[in-house]
Formats: C-alpha cells, sequence, structure tokens
C-alpha cells in the first residue's frame, strides 16, 4: 500500500502539470454523463423489480391495473347545461390524447340515460341526476360542486407514456375554456407521482446549492487560519459532478432518498479535503510545498483511506435492505466520498505545487482562536484519559436509554406525509378522498393452468366469503367467481360447461378486471380505511389462512400484492432491517480494522461509535421523529460518519506511540493536532447535513435534522469518549505484551 502512495506522491509532484490535465478531462466527461441522470418514483423504487415480490407485482400491474388518471372539476353547481355542455367538451379533448382509452364521467352516466343526447335544460339534468345509481353517484359526482371525470391507459403503460399522459392533462387544464367560477385540475395517484418527481428534480438543486453555501461560510469562519482556504469547497463541488456523471452512465435514478446522498456525500467529502489540506499545511511550514505534497499523501493519505474505507462499511451494511432506493442511497454516498477522497488526495496537492501554496504564518484571530481550542482539547483528554472509566460509564447509561427509547419509535411509510404538504397534486389528492371517502384494497394474485375450472372457481368463492366473514376491517369481496354469481341469479355454476356459458355472457370489458387470459385472476377485498401497520397483521392473518387453513387447489398458486401489501412489507424492511444493519456495519467495521491495524487498540473507535447510535434514540424520541426508509439507515450512517473522526484521532495516537512516545502525552498531542481538524471537519459537515433541513419532503428534513445532531455527536464521542477507550486499550496492550 505505501509503494502506491509513494508512486502517487512521486508522480504529483513531478508532473502536476500532466495530472492536473487527466483530472480536467475526467471532468468535463463528467459533465456528458450527467446528461443522463433520470428521476424516480413509484413501486420500482420500494421493491426490486427482479425480485418474486416486484415481478409478481409488475405482472399484476401489467394484466389488471390500467393507470387510472383522475380530473377534478369544481364548480359552483353541476346542475347546468353550461356546465355538462363543457364536461362533455373536455372529455372530447382528453380522449384525443395519447394512450388513452377510455373517458368517463358524470356527462356519460346522464347521456346513455338520456337516449344519448346531452340534457339541455337545468331541470331535465337535475331529474336524470336522481335516477343515477348511489355507487356511480358516489365515484363520479361525490358532491354538488366538484365531479370527477377517470381517464384510463391500457394496462402495463410505461413511465415515460405516463409521464406524457399527465403533461398533456395538465395542459389542457391551463388552456381549455372554462364557464367562470369552474376549475380544472387533474388529481388522483398519478399525478401525485407525476409532480413528486418534479419536487424531487427542484429539491436536489435546492439541497446541493444550499450544502455548498453553508459550507463555504463554514469554512470561511473555520478554516481562516489556513491558506487556500475555499479549495476544499471546490473539491467537493468536483465530486459532485463526477458522481453525477457516474449515476448518469450506470444508470442509478434520483429518488425521493436518493437526493439526501448529496449532502450527505457533500459533509463527508469535505471532511478528507479539510484533513489534507490542513495536514499540507502542517508540514509545509517545515519543509518546501513539494516535499510537503509528498509527505502529505504517504502519510495521510493511507490514515484517512482506513478512515474512509470504515465509512463505506456502514453504508455497506444498509445493502442488506431489500429496497431500492434504499440501497441507490448507500451505493451513491460510497461512490461519492471515494470520488471526493480521491479528488482531494490527487488535486489538493497537485494544486499547492502549481499556486506555489505557502502556508499563514500569522493565523489571525480566527486561528488564535482555534489554537487556544485545541490547547484546551489537549488539556480536556489528558484529564480523560487518566480517569476513563468515569466518563465511558456516563455515556454507556446514557447509550442504553437511547437503545430503550428506540424501541417505541413507530415506522411510518405513507408517501402522502413525506411530500410538501402544500403540494398541488397532494392538495386535490385529499379533496378527492375527502369527498370519496378514502378506502383500501387487498389483493391476491391467482395463477394456474385453468382458472375457470371448477375447483379454482369454487375456492375462489369461498376463500373470499370466509375472509368477508370473519375479518371486519374488510367491507367487500369481488372476483371472477362473485362476477360468476352475479351473471347466474346470485347461483355459482357447478360444472366446466356451465361455467364457461355463464362467462360468455359477461361483459369482457367487466371480466377483463378479473381475470387475464386463462392463466391470471385476482381476488380484490375492499378494506375500510386503514394505515400500513395495521394492514400488515391482517395480511400475516389471511396469508396464514392462505397457507394452511384454505390453500388453493392443487397446481394453483395465491399471492398477495398490491400497493397495500407492498407498503406492509416495507415496513418489516424498515424494523428488521435497520437492527441488522447496525450490527452488520459494526461488524464490517471491527473486522476491517482488526484486519488492518492487528492490534487491540483498533477497538477503540467500535464503542464510540455503538454509543452514539444510543444517543440518537434519544433524538429521535425527543423530536417525534418516525422510522422511515430514509431514517432506518441512520444507525449504519452514524457508524460511517462517526468512525472517521475516531479513526482519525487513533491514527495519530498510534503514530505517536510508534515514536516512543508516552501514552498521555501520545493522546493529548493526537487530540491537539487532530481534534481541531475533526471539530473543524464536523463543524462543516454539519453545515453540509443542516441543508438537508431546509428541504420541504418532511422524510429528508427530518432526516437533516437527525444527522446534524448525530454528526454533533460524534466529534463529541471522538474528543470525549476516544482518549478514554485509547488509555484503556493502551493498558491492555502493554498489560498483554508483558506477559508475553
Amino acid at each position: 500500500m505505501s509503494r502506491i502512495y509513494s508512486a502517487l506522491g512521486k508522480t504529483i509532484t513531478e508532473k502536476p502539470r500532466s495530472v492536473l490535465f487527466v483530472c480536467l478531462l475526467i471532468l468535463l466527461f463528467s459533465f456528458y454523463g450527467m446528461t443522463s441522470v433520470t428521476m424516480s418514483s413509484g413501486t420500482d423504487t420500494y421493491v426490486d423489480p427482479h425480485s418474486e415480490r416486484g415481478m409478481l407485482l409488475h405482472d399484476y400491474s401489467t394484466f389488471f391495473t390500467s393507470t387510472q388518471f383522475l380530473v377534478n372539476v369544481q364548480t359552483g353547481g353541476v346542475a347546468t347545461p353550461e356546465v355538462i355542455s363543457f364536461l362533455a367538451r373536455l372529455e372530447e379533448e382528453i380522449r384525443g390524447v395519447e394512450y388513452v382509452t377510455t373517458v368517463y364521467g358524470i356527462v356519460d352516466i346522464i347521456t346513455a340515460m338520456n337516449n344519448g343526447v346531452l340534457p339541455q335544460s337545468p331541470s331535465e339534468i337535475r331529474e336524470l341526476l336522481e335516477r343515477v345509481p348511489d355507487q356511480a353517484r358516489n365515484a363520479m359526482l361525490p358532491s354538488g360542486m366538484m365531479t370527477l371525470i377517470s381517464v384510463q391507459t391500457a394496462p402495463g403503460l410505461s413511465d415515460t407514456a405516463s409521464e406524457a399522459v399527465i403533461d398533456n392533462l395538465f395542459s389542457i387544464a391551463n388552456t381549455i375554456d372554462a364557464p367562470p367560477g369552474v376549475i380544472v385540475s387533474p388529481a388522483g395517484s398519478a399525478a401525485f407521482q407525476a409532480e413528486m418527481q418534479v419536487e424531487i428534480g427542484n429539491n436536489t438543486g435546492l439541497l446541493i446549492l444550499a450544502a455548498m453555501v453553508f459550507m463555504f461560510l463554514a469554512i470561511t469562519v473555520l478554516f481562516s487560519g489556513v491558506s487556500f482556504r475555499y479549495m476544499p469547497v471546490g473539491i467537493v463541488a468536483a465530486g459532485i459532478i463526477i458522481t453525477f456523471g457516474i449515476m448518469g452512465l450506470v444508470s442509478i435514478p434520483i429518488s425521493m432518498v436518493v437526493i439526501a446522498a448529496f449532502p450527505v456525500m457533500i459533509g463527508i467529502g469535505i471532511d478528507y479535503s479539510i484533513q489534507i489540506q490542513s495536514r499540507l499545511h502542517e508540514e509545509s511550514m517545515k519543509m518546501p510545498i513539494r516535499e510537503a505534497a509528498y509527505e502529505t499523501i504517504t502519510q495521510v493519505g493511507p490514515s484517512v483511506l482506513i478512515a474512509m474505507s470504515s465509512t463505506m462499511c456502514g453504508f455497506l451494511a444498509m445493502l442488506i435492505t431489500d429496497i431500492p432506493m434504499t440501497r441507490d442511497f448507500a451505493i451513491i454516498c460510497m461512490i461519492g466520498i471515494f470520488i471526493c477522497y480521491l479528488t482531494a488526495l490527487v488535486v489538493i496537492p497537485t494544486l499547492a505545487i502549481l499556486l506555489n501554496f505557502k502556508p499563514k504564518i500569522d493565523p489571525g484571530i480566527l486561528g488564535k482562536m482555534m489554537h487556544g481550542y485545541e490547547r484546551k482539547l489537549a488539556s480536556l483528554s489528558r484529564s480523560i484519559a487518566k480517569r476513563p472509566i468515569f466518563i465511558l460509564v456516563i455515556f454507556f447509561v446514557v447509550a442504553f436509554v437511547g437503545f430503550q427509547m428506540d424501541m417505541s419509535i413507530p415506522t411510518n411509510t405513507d408517501e402522502e406525509s413525506f411530500v410538501p404538504p402544500d403540494m398541488p397534486a397532494l392538495v386535490e389528492l385529499k379533496k378527492v378522498q375527502r369527498a370519496m371517502g378514502s378506502s383500501s384494497t387487498m389483493t391476491v394474485f391467482v395463477k394456474g393452468d385453468n382458472i375457470l375450472s371448477t375447483d379454482v372457481i369454487e375456492w375462489m368463492d369461498e376463500f373470499g366469503a370466509f375472509q368477508h366473514d370473519t375479518k371486519e376491517i374488510i367491507t367487500g369481496v369481488s372476483s371472477i367467481a362473485t362476477l360468476l354469481r352475479q351473471y347466474n341469479n346470485g347461483a355459482l355454476p357447478s360444472s366446466n360447461a356451465e361455467i364457461q356459458e355463464v362467462f360468455a355472457s359477461i361483459p369482457p370489458d367487466v371480466s377483463k378486471r378479473y381475470i387475464y387470459g386463462n392463466m391470471n385472476a385476482v381476488i380484490e377485498f375492499s378494506m375500510t380505511s386503514i394505515t400500513s401497520n395495521v394492514a400488515r397483521s391482517y395480511i400475516v392473518d389471511m396469508r396464514s389462512d392462505l397457507k394452511s387453513f384454505m390453500p388453493p387447489p392443487i397446481g394453483v398458486s395465491a399471492s398477495f400484492t398490491g400497493q397495500l401489501e407492498m407498503f406492509s412489507f416495507i415496513i418489516g424492511q424498515i424494523e428488521n432491517g435497520k437492527m441488522l444493519s447496525i450490527m452488520g456495519a459494526v461488524i464490517l467495521i471491527t473486522s476491517f480494522l482488526l484486519i488492518v491495524i492487528r492490534r487491540i487498540i483498533a477497538l477503540a473507535p467500535i464503542v464510540p461509535i455503538f454509543m452514539i447510535v444510543g444517543w440518537n434514540g434519544i433524538v429521535m424520541y425527543a423530536f417525534n421523529i418516525e422510522y422511515t426508509v430514509l431514517t432506518a439507515m441512520l444507525g449504519s450512517l452514524t457508524i460511517g460518519v462517526a468512525s472517521e473522526f475516531t479513526i482519525m484521532i487513533m491514527e495519530r495516537f498510534n503514530e505517536e506511540r510508534g515514536k516512543g512516545v508516552e501514552k498521555l502525552e501520545a493522546i493529548e498531542q493526537a487530540v491537539k493536532k487532530v481534534g481541531g481538524a475533526v471539530t473543524i471537519s464536523g463543524m462543516v459537515t454539519v453545515s453540509g447535513f443542516s441543508a438537508l433541513i431546509l428541504s420541504s419532503f418532511n422524510l429528508i428534513s427530518n432526516f437533516g435534522l437527525v444527522t446534524v445532531l448525530t454528526v454533533s455527536f460524534s466529534v463529541l464521542g471522538a474528543i470525549l469518549v476516544m482518549p478514554a477507550m485509547l488509555s484503556v486499550l493502551d493498558d491492555v496492550e502493554h498489560r498483554h505484551e508483558k506477559k508475553a
């Protein structure tokens, strides 16, 4: 490893212009990759499309779920010729949109009831509206001042085509000549998803800009004692561009969770730049700049690599989850921090040589204040190292309380609670839900060689009836079996021939909702509006019934699928995955440090890291922050971030001890030399993470609040707990050496 850094140091010091030219070429190529970056939302960000659950959900969406768009028309009163005529014209405009297969609204119902003629008088319209069946009226005319138009496309519509449909609906709503007082706006889940993608894009730019501005201000105040103090900001900016380029080239989309990776990457990445530039500043005060650059690369490069690798172990543990956007978050963080590390290690010494970097002799008022702060840190660390057990017991008790509080923190997977509350599509969706009443649907996907056989139809009928009778939240059940009853005077056909005869009498537009071909069918359970948490317990019971009590006939498979099942699955992933990722991160980092360092002292960073995870539980409980797909990653993220600070102090301690310095003096020197840089890095990292708080997505802003406090804890853990751990483990090592 030392040969690699030595070769890199020689190349940079001997050919700095060539190195810079290569770096600029990579940066330019990254701009090309950025043009291919895409936004993503919807089921593919929650469930791996290649998993069994993802493929089942895809088949269900392709065969049975046509994309339904709703157009909400608000008016002072629907029962006027002007409004009815406008609704008819609006429907004709929508029917002309590409990919749209069906447009259906209250106009179609009353026209069909009036022999295909549009009513022309208010009295005629009111009379027809009174005759509309209750079910249709509730669906199409939830109130006298609101009517909905259902717009459907063919099943399996691609994301690009769906976006085109919703864009056209928005265009029609904004340009059509409506009567006074009439407001047209797309609504429903499809419009919600489309607008959420736009918000994701807007938030990405805002968060990156805010993070860069906050870091610029933090660098101005905290890094004033170093020449070219703004260089780390430029390094991180280049790292972001290269990371975006890689995302575009390898087709990693930006999702609601992935956008949070950039402030995280910025916050961690700038720390590497500060550590490297601080060491360069220190070395340049003792030797010429080329020698200082070589010394910095060969000495601090491996140390920061170890810290970065341990941070990556924290993110690597996140890959244990089955949630695609969580894995993408971890992957982007790992790519980003590696790029920032490599960029800082290469570009800072290169620019220092080309710009003839000279250290500041007079650090100024802020620099002198930092020197005073470092002296106080050194004194404090010596005091802690003399009485290590006391500080360890106090912080361990606090962490234990935090872990207990963590157990009572609820989990939330409701997308509507994640987005800006004033997002127009969400406002429209809430209006529709209030007017129509909210309900949920649970779906069982049935596959077999012959769905219309007698034994399969009888099983579907019995299973549906049993669930309806035994589960109080189920309000109705629909399937091809219930349709066969409906079209056979309430009786279930008793033979294959009778089933085929009755099935032939069912209109295809009606039957296709429940059966596709002869091998795929669904049973849909209508339920009272429930949360994913409640649905999860019912799914467990119904799945148990499906497996043990009322299994399908031999050769037939039946599985739960759909949105409600998906979000119930996500809750399980969050609750189980958060602790698994924490334990995975601890195991990975511990194994890595023991392999690299091969001494008991390598365990020193683990204890403060684990304590900090416990402290996070207190913060989340105190601020009433729920676990989500993003905050569930907080444990392994904390371990990754905190490990860097603690390892940097440990590495400097080992360096001092290697020179023969006595234990307390080595701890004091390590905290004095690195503690100031760690504090600056931590505060600059906090400034980067604090940009997350500005997000209009509650999901991200809550995550930002906790991470800001987490990084602050990480600095405290490194400064207060590490001296105690180093003191204890150093004594253990020396006692072991004496016995040996």
